[in-house]
This record gives C-alpha cells, structure tokens and sequence, in this order.
C-alpha cells in the first residue's frame, strides 16, 4: 500500500509519467522507451538491457550510496533433474559451463557476467564498450556499500505473484480503477490463497 501511494503522490504531483505511458514502458523494445524518446529523465534498466546507443550508461540509483537497493540475481540457473540417467555427466558439463575461461570465451556475455572471476576476467578483453560497461557496473555492485544481501529465494509456486498478479493490481492503481489500500488488500487475499493452494 505504501508503495503504491509513493507513485500515486509522485504521479499526481506530475513527477512521473501518466499511467499509459508508464505501462507501455515496461519491457519491450528499450529504443522506443520513454527515456530514448526524451519524454523523461530516466527509467531503471537490468543489464540484461541492450542499451539502444552509445550515449546512453549505467549508474547507481539516486541516493544508492547512503541507502543501497540493488542487489544482484543470477543471470540464469542450471539444474540436474534427479531422474537425469547420467547425472555425474550433467554436474561435469555445469561445471565446466560455470567455471572454465575457454567456455568462458565462447558464452561471452551471453548469459550475462560471469559469476566466476576468472571467467569474467577471462573474458573481459573481447567485450564490446557496452558489455564493458555492464561489467564494470557489475564489479562497482560488488563493491563494499554498493548493493544489499540479495532477498531469500521465493516459494515454490509464487512466481506469478511477484509477475502477472503485482503486474495486475499495480496498474489497478495506475489507471484508479483501486486505491492503493484497496489493491493491497485485493493483491494480499490472491497472493495468499495462490500460496495455500
């Protein structure tokens, strides 16, 4: 309630954009994004995010050095099914995809920076500038101050809370069809009934 009253205030205030444009923002092409088109300042971008120029960079969010609110998440996961019939094979191949610089050299950024650090290191003197700044950006994260402890994972079956169900109460609010108290009651009883079932 209390986050959705924080951007209700802001957009009344006409600090942020109206609500048509906020929604046509989120994902698709960042090219045609508000801030690409000059209709606003800046937005927030993961570095999963081909930049559209080379004008455009990353840098910490207002306010991270006093107060820091990015953490990292990985890029993706790997996982063995545990009915895998070569399950020995399967660990040796994650291994190597994680922890080998010649795999490395072939994945390039592509699943984004390597969490290993020699892998990254590995890797850093064929990135292009705008890979170099994702990297760079990664390794001012793992810098002491500049990013929190990474939340605890989510429960088995949430994820379409945190997506389509937030996504849904949010723009609730957005085009006032809710009151910010009224969608948080609405998105609590749906995410806890989606979490008993």
């Amino acid at each position: 309630m209390e986050w959705w009253t924080y951007w209700t205030d802001l957009r009344k205030a006409g600090v942020t954009p109206p609500a048509d444009v906020t929604v046509a923002a989120a994902g698709g092409d960042v090219a045609k994004s508000p801030v690409a088109k000059n209709t606003v300042a800046m937005s927030i971008y993961g570095t999963s995010v081909t930049l559209p120029n080379d004008e455009w960079s990353y840098s910490p969010l207002p306010n991270e050095a006093a107060n820091p609110g990015a953490y990292q998440m990985r890029a993706n996961s790997w996982a063995v099914n545990a009915n895998s019939k070569h399950p020995d094979e399967a660990v040796k191949l994650i291994n190597f995809l994680i922890n080998d610089p010649e795999a490395g050299k072939e994945l390039g950024m592509s699943r984004g920076v390597p969490p290993n650090s020699d892998v990254a290191a590995a890797i850093e003197p064929d990135l292009t500038p705008k890979e170099k700044m994702i990297a760079d950006y990664v390794t001012h994260l793992n810098e002491d101050g500049h990013s929190k402890a990474a939340p605890s994972p989510e429960p088995a079956g949430t994820r379409n809370i945190k997506s389509e169900m937030f996504d849904r109460h949010s723009q609730s609010v957005l085009f006032d069809k809710a009151t910010p108290e009224q969608a948080a009651e609405a998105f609590m009883a749906e995410a806890q009934r989606t979490m008993k079932a």
